[in-house]
């Protein structure tokens, strides 16, 4: 089983930050429908990969601004520019996507950053 986290577009107060839990790996046509998206993007935010791990990613939709997918607040803020649409939060490991070794510990820092402290 591989855990990831999929965090929702929008203003940061109606963001949700979930973990999945995929049990066939993470293939291109999983990631894509995780998040609404013909086209996907492996992109590094340092911010995360200092939050969390150096071999953090975000998975984002390609064509999320031309589609007019609303801004992930969330996101822009962890990649420093603006993000539209949902993305998942994966690990690079060589060259392939992996999952999270501790995601409910990740999910706990992005819900603390969007200030909903448990």
């Amino acid at each position: 089983m591989t855990n990831i986290i999929r965090i929702s577009d929008g203003p940061y107060f109606t963001q949700k930050v979930d973990v999945i839990d995929i049990d066939d790996g993470l293939d291109l046509h999983t990631l894509q429908d995780l998040i609404g998206a013909e086209y996907i993007e492996v992109v590094s935010p340092l911010f995360l990969q200092t939050l969390y791990d150096p071999s953090a990613c975000l998975i984002i939709d390609d064509a999320g601004l031309i589609k007019r997918r609303q801004i992930n607040q969330l996101c822009g803020h962890l990649y420093g520019a603006d993000i539209c649409g949902p993305a998942l939060i994966v690990k690079r490991d060589e060259e392939d996507l992996v999952g999270l070794d501790n995601a409910e510990e990740l999910k706990e820092k992005l819900e603390k950053a969007l200030g909903r402290q448990r």
